[in-house]
């Protein structure tokens, strides 16, 4: 999955303060990431869904796959 958050300090303050995003959350990052190429984001969002137990975010990942025009592996 791609890895999101770059600056390592960042994380580390992440897992100090146990801060974690939600599914939601990832899916808006991983699309919004500037430094991959679309189909890392694809996969990436893809993965998350696999993994997620939130149904909407299933659906809306689904979505948006669909209207990209990517129909799967």
């Amino acid at each position: 999955m791609i890895d999101f958050i770059p600056p390592d300090q960042m994380k580390k303050y992440f897992e100090e303060i146990r801060f974690g995003f939600s599914d939601f959350e990832k899916a808006t990052l991983i699309w919004n990431v500037n430094n991959c190429k679309w189909r890392e984001r694809i996969d990436s969002l893809q993965e998350l869904a696999t993994q997620t137990d939130n149904r909407t975010t299933k659906e809306q990942i689904a979505e948006r796959i669909q209207y990209e025009g990517y129909g799967g592996r």
